[in-house]
């Protein structure tokens, strides 16, 4: 597999061990995606990790931590990602898997996935395809990066599709474009709390805590 980086930080984002457990990152490298305030071009330029399944297992093994999340980059990009989460739960690992919504997602997994839809903003929504998150369910996180109103008024009409497409009992996450907004965070907190909608399905605001903290 094409690995980036392995290292143990806090989850800022919303996933399955909640937000802020500690955690063993997977950085896979490469992505298909080139949204505008991405936030970690490291993961697809420069000369890829070249590991082979076991040996990406003996080394989360040597941390303390049960919480691994799989991110990128892409992780579906990465051929041997079907045997780095069997391999993994085996052991006995929490596992999380970051994906940008582009590639199909699997269900023969007990994982719990975090899948972005792209919105406008992002110059990427063309990518998106609402039949990949047919196999999401209860455990598992939509995530909208919104950097305007027009982003989040998007965001209302893609969940409803979602919705009506998967019936799904996944849950909803919103979250300001860290440094590209333009809006404040607190903007998009006082639109989520003032639309009835979010509020009956119980919508998760996500603000990057580890941004805030300035860790990895």
């Amino acid at each position: 597999m094409k690995i980036h980086s392995l290292f143990t930080s806090i989850n800022g984002e919303v996933c399955s061990p909640h937000q802020g457990s500690l955690t063993t990152f997977i950085r896979t490298f490469g992505c298909n995606c080139r949204c505008s305030y991405c936030d970690s071009k490291f993961s697809y330029t420069g000369t890829p990790i070249k590991m082979r399944v076991r040996d990406i297992v003996k080394e989360v093994k040597k941390t303390s931590c049960k919480n691994v999340t799989i991110t990128g980059g892409e992780p579906l990009l990465q051929k041997g990602i079907v045997n780095l989460i069997r391999d993994l739960q085996i052991e006995g690992f929490n596992i999380s898997v970051e994906t940008n919504g582009s590639i199909f997602i699997p269900t023969a997994y007990k994982t719990s996935w975090v899948a972005d839809y792209k919105l406008p903003s992002s110059g990427c929504e063309s990518q998106m395809n609402l039949n990949n998150y047919i196999n999401l369910n209860y455990g598992d996180f939509i995530k909208f990066v919104v950097s305007d109103r027009t982003d989040f008024d998007r965001a209302l009409e893609v969940l409803l599709d979602i919705q009506r497409i998967c019936r799904g009992n996944m849950k909803f996450a919103f979250s300001p474009a860290f440094g590209k907004h333009k809006n404040s965070p607190e903007t998009l907190a006082q639109w989520m709390i003032e639309n009835p909608m979010l509020q009956s399905i119980g919508a998760i605001y996500n603000l990057q805590i580890h941004k805030i903290l300035k860790v990895k």
